[in-house]
């Protein structure tokens, strides 16, 4: 049980409380103004140690909490900032006055942070950073304005790559115009998650180690983020803004399955796959260009074909200064220990299960790790570090590959319906494969699904993708209650477990397993997340350009 604490006591950490507001309020650019509230507050501060070194407390009576007491100072001291000035009505403020309401409404605010902050935990010196934590966004935003240069360290990394991957754009861009410094400050991301019940859980699906925001940004292929920030980078930063270009061009999907003999593909035939439709018939955009899925994007990786009963693994590598190819089929060492074998079928297995006929993935570092081993294989590593459910990765881009193979993988199943697989098979491939997938995906792109009034059908033209006003939301229609939000999902349920989105011709995205919808629907949202990747990559180039001209 928690001892009480004496009057002194309570004294003592509701001068901290106004201690803490002095040190923030002390740092402000309005002194005119802010000198009459120090003075008042100091003053009040004063009077509160006379009493406790004469032991004669007169503030007994404004409440039995350290809390209680503080608010009622500083109810006092906000109403004196009215009756000078701080605060007006008049629409027609002076800069001055502009920057005074500022601070008033900015310190209502830190009261209630210094109040839930455990003050009496935080070491004196570092206090003004310790209540930065219990500051909501909005509050930190109006602190920055009030005082930019005291509150230039209320943003941290973290809270930069927050913003970064949720798709926080505003808020993104408060932080970097008050320090730009941070887009390449590197820190640990881990992507929030919900207990059963609800509660954050200090777990995460999704890690992102030692990345700066720059990183992360360039990785999510978020446009509209890029649109925002871009922009915000200082002069002395953009040759190492251009230095992140060259890794992101060697990276992307390295592990294939193929239906050809890959010695006999062009270059052109080992990096994409020509879709086609049901009649096997090429696919195109409006615009006359292929419609292309990536294949191998690393610059080498690993082709895995079947012939019958058999199958064939075959290393290829693409020299990018050159144009010359190399395909070399690999042979399984010989007496290989069981351990070995059983984990080298596993692999396997993985291919012939998890990817779809003329797709690919990444390898993960485990798979990297063990190709190098039994085959002697080094394949190109590049990019930032992320772990996925536990997997380890490296990569550069994340380019929708996971939700274009899922898509792939579930129409084949559908497909294979017709051949008699049980509907079982297929209604759980829609939340284990493609739901999966969509827990997995970047944020922007979940936010494309559930963006209202904006169906994935008629698709739209990359032009107007790319140009038109994106309204972030992540809710859906679960078609039992009111629309709620995909994210933050909770450990092993809801999206990739109970449920996979679709969008199709809906104004909303939805909740199912799509049995009525199935292949259609499954065809139209993979087009939709191809049109987005396209416009990725054609934003990029034109970013990048732009980072070229500046420069």
């Amino acid at each position: 049980m928690t001892q009480q604490k004496t009057e002194t006591e309570l004294t003592e950490l509701s001068i901290q409380h106004i201690q803490a507001i002095i040190q923030f309020l002390s740092h402000s650019t309005v002194y005119k103004h802010q000198t009459v509230l120090i003075k008042k507050l100091q003053g009040m501060l004063n009077k509160v140690q006379d009493d406790l070194t004469h032991g004669n407390n007169q503030f007994k009576s404004k409440g039995t909490t350290a809390e209680k007491r503080t608010t009622e100072w500083l109810k006092i001291a906000i109403s004196h900032l009215g009756e000078n000035g701080w605060k007006t009505s008049s629409t027609n403020q002076s800069p001055a006055q502009e920057k005074a309401t500022l601070i008033h409404d900015c310190m209502e605010s830190i009261h209630g942070a210094v109040i839930s902050a455990p003050v009496a935990r935080i070491p004196e010196d570092t206090i003004p950073h310790g209540i930065n934590d219990y500051l909501t966004n909005e509050d930190r935003i109006r602190a920055v304005k009030a005082s930019p240069t005291f509150f230039k360290a209320i943003w941290t990394p973290e809270r930069l790559l927050s913003a970064v991957f949720m798709g926080e754009e505003d808020l993104a861009c408060e932080i970097v115009r008050t320090n730009p410094a941070l887009l390449f400050k590197s820190a640990t991301y881990k992507m929030p998650i919900l207990n059963q019940d609800g509660t954050s859980s200090t777990e995460s699906e999704q890690i992102y180690h030692h990345i700066t925001p720059l990183q992360l940004m360039l990785y999510t292929g978020d446009w509209k983020m890029w649109e925002r920030l871009f922009p915000l980078i200082p002069e002395d930063k953009l040759e190492a803004t251009l230095k992140e270009r060259q890794t992101l061009t060697r990276g992307g999907p390295d592990l294939v399955k193929i239906d050809r003999d890959p010695a006999t593909l062009s270059i052109a035939e080992l990096q994409h796959y020509h879709v086609k439709d049901d009649d096997e018939n090429p696919m195109y955009y409006p615009n006359g260009d292929p419609v292309l899925d990536d294949l191998l994007h690393n610059r080498n990786g690993l082709f895995y074909r079947e012939i019958g009963d058999q199958d064939e693994l075959f290393l290829v590598n693409i020299d990018p200064d050159t144009g010359e190819k190399e395909v070399r089929k690999l042979i399984e060492p010989q007496n290989m220990i069981p351990a070995d074998k059983e984990v080298l079928n596993q692999f396997k297995e993985g291919i012939k299960n998890d990817i779809a006929m003329n797709s690919s993935l990444r390898t993960s570092d485990a798979q990297h790790a063990l190709i190098k081993r039994l085959f002697g294989v080094t394949l190109e590593r590049n990019g930032i570090h992320y772990t996925l459910n536990g997997q380890d990765y490296h990569d550069t881009y994340d380019g929708c590959i996971r939700l274009k193979n899922a898509y792939r993988k579930y129409i084949e199943i559908y497909d294979a319906h017709q051949a008699n697989t049980p509907w079982n098979a297929v209604d759980a491939a829609w939340p284990s494969i493609v739901g999966m997938a969509q827990r997995q995906a970047m944020v922007h792109v979940i936010q494309r699904f559930c963006e209202e009034d904006k169906p994935f059908y008629p698709l739209q033209k990359a032009n107007e993708l790319k140009s038109r006003v994106f309204v972030r939301t992540l809710a859906f229609d679960n078609l039992v209650t009111l629309p709620r939000s995909v994210l933050p999902a909770r450990i092993n349920s809801e999206v990739g477990f109970n449920f996979g989105l679709y969008k199709g011709v809906w104004l909303i995205a939805r909740v199912g397993r799509v049995r009525l919808g199935g292949a259609p629907v499954g065809l139209v949202d993979l087009a939709a997340i191809r049109l987005i990747d396209e416009v990725r990559k054609a934003c990029f180039n034109e970013r990048m350009h732009e980072l070229d001209q500046r420069l």
